[in-house]
This record gives C-alpha cells, sequence and structure tokens, in this order.
C-alpha cells in the first residue's frame, strides 16, 4: 500500500503558492461582490460621495478632459479609473471586478516581501493568509475608493525599497522613487514618508560605499519625480500653483478642524490638530473600523459571507509589534516597522477612518506573519509569556465591540435593507438589538410589518404586531 508523500504535496503547494493565494483571494472578491450585488448593495455611487465624484471625473477623463481647478481627490486614482471606464465601456459592475484583480496582487506581495526579508516560505504564508482573513481590505478593494489600489502601491514602494538594501542593482532605488511618487499622488500624506524614508539609505551607508548610497538617493529623487512631476507641471503651468492638488491641504484642515474665524484663531489651528494626536492614535490602533461612505460593519449584517474574516486590526498590529520585538536584528524588520510608524503618524492629524489605516496594512500584515511565526517557535518559554500578557491586556483594551460606537442611523437603515431583500428574521432580530439599547425603532417595526403583508405573510405580520403592538399603539396616538 502506497503512503501519501506529503512532503511533495508541500513543496508543491510552496511553489505555486503565489498563483494559489491570487486565485483564492480574487474569488472571494467576487463571490463578495456576487452576493452584495443580490443584496442590492455596490450599485451607482449615491449623491454626495466620494465615489461618485471620482467616478465622474473618471468619465470625463476618458472622455478627454481633464481635472477641473479645484478638484480634491487623487489625481492618479482618478486616472485609474478612467483606464477602467475604458476597459469596460463603463459598466461598474466590470470596474469593480478590474479593480480587484488589481488588488488581489496584494498578497502575492505580501509573499514576496516577506521572502525578500529573509524568512521562509512558511512564515510568508502565513503573512498572506492574515491578509485574505482581514475582510476590510477585501470589501474596500471593491468599492471607487483609492485605498485598495493604494495598499498595492504602497507594498510596492517597500519591497522595491528592501531590494534597493539588499541588492547593488541601483534600478531598484528609481523603480522604488516611482512607486514612492506614485504613493505621493495617491495621497498626499505620503510626502513625509517618502521623503523621511530616503534617511533609511544615509543610515545603511555604513553598509554600503558612500558614493553608492549618494547615487541611490539620487535615483530614489529622481523616481519620485518621474511620478510627480507631470502633476505638478501641469497644475503649475494650468493654475499658477506647482501642489499636487492645489488649495487641498488648506481644505482638509479647515473639514477636520475647523475655519479660524480671524489671525487669533488661525494659530491656534495647528495646536488643536496636535490636541488630537493621542486620540487619533489610539482609534488607528484600535479594531473599531471606523466608517465615513463604507461601513464594514453594515455590508457584515447583510452579508453573512464577511464574517469568515475573522481578524480585527488590532491584533495585526498587536502580532506587528511582537514580530518587530522579536526579529529586531533584522534590518529589513526594522526598515518594514519604520514604515508603519511613518505612516501613522502622517495620519495622525485627521479623523482616522478606517480607510485612512488599509494602505499600511499589507506592510504591517507581513510583520504580524512573522510575530506568529516568531511567537510560534520560540524556545523561550519566558519570554513567550512575556510577550503573551501585555499582547493580551493591549488587545482587550484596544477591542471594542462594534454596536457601541455605530451610529444609530446606520444600523436602522441595514434594518431596511434586509426587509427590502426579504430578510425579515435577521430584521427582526436587528430590531430587537435596537430595543435593547432603547432605540426608537417604531419606523422599523412599521416597514416589517407592511412587508410581511406585501409578502402574503399576513399571520407573521400579526405576530410582530402583537409583539411589538404597545410600541406601535404609542406611536399612533403621538
Amino acid at each position: 500500500m502506497k503512503t501519501l508523500d506529503t512532503s511533495r504535496w508541500k513543496t508543491s503547494i510552496s511553489g505555486y503558492f503565489p498563483f494559489i493565494i491570487y486565485f483564492v483571494y480574487f474569488s472571494a472578491s467576487l463571490y463578495l461582490l456576487y452576493i452584495a450585488r443580490n443584496n442590492q448593495l455596490m450599485g451607482m455611487p449615491v449623491e454626495g460621495t466620494d465615489q461618485l465624484s471620482m467616478i465622474q471625473a473618471a468619465v470625463k477623463i476618458y472622455e478627454g478632459h481633464w481635472l477641473p481647478e479645484g478638484y480634491k481627490y487623487s489625481p492618479i486614482y482618478t486616472t485609474f479609473l478612467s483606464i477602467l471606464v475604458l476597459l469596460s465601456k463603463g459598466d461598474l459592475i466590470i470596474m469593480r471586478i478590474l479593480q480587484a484583480a488589481v488588488c488581489s496582487f496584494i498578497p502575492v506581495m505580501i509573499y514576496k516581501l516577506t521572502m525578500k526579508m529573509d524568512f521562509d516560505r512558511e512564515t510568508a504564508q502565513i503573512s498572506s493568509l492574515v491578509y485574505l482573513f482581514y475582510g476590510p481590505a477585501m470589501l474596500i478593494s471593491l468599492d471607487f475608493l483609492r485605498a485598495g489600489p493604494l495598499a498595492l502601491c504602497s507594498i510596492m514602494f517597500v519591497y522595491f525599497f528592501i531590494c534597493s538594501l539588499k541588492e547593488d542593482s541601483h534600478i531598484y532605488c528609481l523603480v522604488t522613487g516611482i512607486f514612492g511618487g506614485i504613493c505621493i499622488l495617491g495621497r498626499e500624506n505620503f510626502i513625509p514618508v517618502v521623503i523621511v524614508s530616503s534617511s533609511i539609505f544615509i543610515i545603511a551607508r555604513y553598509k554600503i560605499k558612500l558614493l553608492q548610497y549618494k547615487k541611490k538617493i539620487a535615483l530614489y529623487a529622481f523616481g519620485v519625480l518621474i511620478a510627480v512631476s507631470p502633476v505638478s507641471t501641469y497644475n503649475l503651468v494650468k493654475y499658477g500653483n506647482p501642489a499636487i492638488l492645489p488649495g487641498n491641504f488648506s481644505n482638509v484642515m479647515k473639514f477636520y478642524h475647523g475655519k479660524p474665524s480671524n489671525k487669533v484663531d488661525s494659530y491656534s489651528l495647528p495646536l488643536r490638530a496636535i490636541e488630537k494626536v493621542p486620540s487619533q492614535a489610539y482609534k488607528f490602533i484600535s479594531s473599531y473600523e471606523m466608517p465615513n461612505s463604507l461601513s464594514f460593519y453594515a455590508h457584515r449584517d447583510i452579508i453573512d459571507f464577511l464574517w469568515v474574516f475573522i481578524i480585527p486590526f488590532n491584533l495585526i498590529i498587536l502580532l506587528a509589534v511582537a514580530g518587530t520585538l522579536l526579529y529586531r536584528q533584522n534590518y529589513y524588520v526594522v526598515t518594514t516597522a519604520f514604515f508603519c510608524v511613518l505612516y501613522g503618524g502622517s495620519m495622525l492629524f485627521f479623523e482616522m477612518f478606517y480607510r485612512f489605516r488599509i494602505p499600511a496594512v499589507p506592510v504591517l500584515v507581513v510583520l504580524s506573519g512573522i510575530g506568529i511565526k516568531g511567537l510560534l517557535e520560540n524556545k523561550s518559554r519566558n519570554l513567550r509569556i512575556a510577550l503573551f500578557f501585555p499582547m493580551f491586556a493591549m488587545f482587550l483594551l484596544t477591542y471594542t465591540a462594534p454596536d457601541k460606537l455605530r451610529t444609530k442611523e446606520e444600523r436602522k437603515s441595514v434594518v431596511a435593507v434586509l426587509i427590502m431583500n426579504g430578510y425579515y428574521y435577521k430584521a427582526e432580530k436587528s430590531i430587537d438589538k435596537l430595543l435593547e439599547e432603547s432605540v426608537d425603532s417604531r419606523m422599523q417595526i412599521q416597514l416589517l410589518i407592511n412587508a410581511l403583508n406585501n409578502d402574503g405573510q399576513n399571520v407573521r405580520a400579526r405576530e410582530i404586531e402583537s409583539k411589538y403592538g404597545s410600541m406601535l399603539f404609542e406611536n399612533s396616538r403621538n
């Protein structure tokens, strides 16, 4: 009787793992999109959202008109959307599929970056799987927001940065700079990240000849200019301002910190931003996925498939810290952690919506996979205990049950969508949760009763009416 050669299977899987993880991630994205569309989600973005504004601008580019003066969204992502418009002939479903196909390269790059940092295939596979089970990244990759593609660009930036430190070839420095410039065009907070990252070449100069590190910095800077200069030159010629998005910085500061009413108030504006840094830092490391135009929890209430993605963000952060501490002698680990700190620091002056964290997630996940492998393989029992208890305490400190922070309006809207899609039992349970928290849900109850009657479920409608009768009576009396 032949025995199963498990080592051969493991070798085969490891060899094809980048293809496997791409296929799995892309397939899961398509399945999520399929369920969302069946539940009347992910259609045309509604009026007033960033998504709709960017799609409209992308259509204008497709028609031959460049972005108008005062446009406040990423020029590189809007151009990317215009390419999707071209390829899909404006079909929104195909556009979402194409973007998901691009974003599905992220777990592949996570695998490659982990390997490039001198870790084995098993560690690289763990890192990729951590990303697979972080749901908000997959959800946002299907929406018309820059965070998904920008996450791919950010990990490409870090990957080629590590290559430029490891290899003698100067082409890596040029490519790193180009991706750094693309990241800047994607979100302007990457400006300090990309500039300060060049200091790593200076710190690492003891490993390379003086002339070589100067060349590397020059090529790095030249690569940034290659990406950024076309947009800056256009804005300078057209509007007299070389900024990527003229006037955007002051616009963003006013949006998040208020418009100064006088000269004294304008001086206090930076102080107000600094005062919020501690709370924003906590929001950055917390488990709660703070929405603005795309709620992960609202979609999860409707799409059960999203419950498969069980890894919370604060666990990724804690495992990344563990990986950095356990492998602090690895220069590439420290460099990667430095990038994460720079990115997180650049976002602390703004409200920490979860989509603002997404560009750093792939790099954090690399460190998380390294942390998992280190905790599993470390032979020092005392060290593992010393790490476990602080990590567990920090996990509890940074974890919040989502319903405690979600708005009442969002949860009421979920009930309406559940009723519209015929999920009456789930709608009833959601109403019960709202009532437990003393949220006025009379309108949702009446909506459920009407839907059941229209669906021919009159007996069930009377049961619901009887269950919540006193509340409905109070409503009619008022």
